[in-house]
């Protein structure tokens, strides 16, 4: 959950003129936040200097409720077009019963939960097994979503990797903060190129999914040309090797 309503806003706090202003919120992990407290203000200053967005740090505790989390960002809209969390951040899960008329019941964290901020989000059922059919009662689970579906705003998500060492996990985030930051202050003149890949069911037509791609991202906004391959169309496309391929 976050820490309190002061520290909400008081932890860093980039402004521009306008007070209407698009708000991106870094949501950071309260036990990560002192060592990469310079990189995140680097970071911050950059994207708000190329965006003209507000841009506010917050803290929480890994420990925390997705739930709540999300309540408490959402109060923040309309102004509020994104977040990027740092560390490790409460996530929701959602799980599909049959999924895929494969028989095996899948389980996913799922960010979609704090990007679509108006949409209905219930737990109602249980997996008992894998393979068994679902039965009544909550198991901190999402398992419908309905209503207004679509997101709201974008979300990134920068997690700690847990194989290393911790003073290993703090230097690979000041590490990809400095690579991203550097990214961000090359002159104006340069190409920038931005990859995207849609999940086949969000795939419907192609100029509908660049044009809710596009509503979901500061990178449009900021002068990147998006990449999109939507799995309906470019199906060949989604592999590992060709995702290295085109990263390169």
């Amino acid at each position: 959950m976050l820490q309190s309503e002061s520290t909400l806003l008081d932890i860093h706090t980039l402004k521009n003129q306008q007070t209407t202003s698009p708000l991106y919120l870094l949501v950071v992990e309260d036990k990560l936040y002192p060592y990469i407290r310079s990189n995140i203000y680097d970071y911050a200053q950059i994207v708000s200097a190329k965006t003209g967005y507000d841009i506010e740090v917050v803290t929480v505790n890994s420990r925390g409720s997705a739930m709540e989390l999300r309540k408490r960002l959402s109060d923040l809209r309309p102004r509020l077009i994104g977040r990027f969390f740092i560390g490790d951040v409460p996530y929701a899960q959602y799980q599909i019963e049959n999924d895929d008329n494969s028989g095996i019941n899948t389980t996913f964290p799922c960010d979609l939960y704090f990007m679509d901020l108006d949409g209905e989000w219930v737990d109602q059922k249980r997996s008992p097994s894998p393979t068994s059919k679902f039965t009544e009662g909550a198991d901190g689970k999402f398992d419908r979503h309905f209503g207004n579906v679509q997101p709201e705003i974008f979300i990134g998500r920068l997690p700690l990797y847990k194989k290393a060492s911790y003073s290993e996990q703090v230097s690979l985030v000041n590490q990809y903060l400095k690579k991203v930051s550097a990214h961000w202050c090359q002159s104006d003149g340069i190409s920038r190129q931005a990859l995207m890949y849609i999940n086949k069911s969000w795939s419907q037509n192609e100029y509908q999914t660049r044009n809710n791609s596009e509503k979901i991202t500061p990178l449009k906004r900021a002068g990147f040309e998006i990449d999109i391959y939507n799995w309906l169309h470019h199906s060949s496309f989604f592999s590992f090797n060709d995702y290295l391929s085109v990263s390169k």
